[in-house]
């Protein structure tokens, strides 16, 4: 594997927090950034890494929390969000914050959506739609990693209480991500919360 995958677990609410790093090129990527990204941050300037991109599987404030931050440290990476998505920043039903979690506002620089690729090094980073926990939900296939967000964990599953959840949504992508699995070698899926899993 071409990459390094290294994972910080971050307020609020312990998500994941996923850090990507190319090793020819280090060229990085941060997947979900949580609110203190101090320790990431020191670790991209003490590694000189490049940070190129932030990206966020779906918006709800425990995943971005952190976007606003980087992008004001690295303001040459791009954060990159779910197309059908760009509504929920600013709403905090959508963004599921509920008026509890104040989230630093953020542009977004890049709309993703079902077969978009991101390039990082000689890696690329393949999006794949996975609505349920919310409609506009992705997951990112990084050689044999996929980094699932809320869709599937260790022992469970998302929820689909929250603005734009679906179970029906859920299931389908649960299978998509299912058949995609059996189709790697040594895959290992990384979630939004909790272990990793194979």
């Amino acid at each position: 594997m071409a990459l390094t995958v290294k994972r910080y677990i971050l307020q609020p609410v312990f998500v994941n927090t996923y850090l990507l790093v190319d090793h020819d090129s280090k060229e990085t990527a941060i997947i979900d950034p949580g609110e203190d990204i101090a320790e990431i941050s020191q670790f991209i300037n003490d590694e000189k890494l490049k940070l190129k991109y932030i990206i966020n599987t779906h918006l709800h404030f425990d995943h971005c929390a952190g976007n606003a931050k980087l992008k004001s440290l690295f303001p040459n990476s791009q954060i990159c969000s779910p197309k059908l998505e760009q509504d929920f920043v600013n709403d905090s039903t959508k963004n599921a914050s509920l008026g509890h979690y104040k989230l630093e506002p953020f542009e977004i620089d890049k709309l993703l959506e079902e077969n978009d690729t991101l390039g990082l090094g000689e890696t690329i980073l393949k999006i794949i739609s996975i609505p349920g926990h919310t409609h506009g939900h992705i997951a990112i296939l990084a050689e044999n990693a996929i980094f699932s967000g809320d869709l599937i964990f260790k022992n469970g599953v998302g929820r689909t209480d929250l603005f734009s959840g679906d179970p029906n949504a859920l299931d389908k992508s649960i299978a998509k991500i299912d058949t995609l699995v059996k189709s790697i070698p040594q895959v290992t899926i990384y979630p939004g919360h909790g272990p990793s899993s194979n």
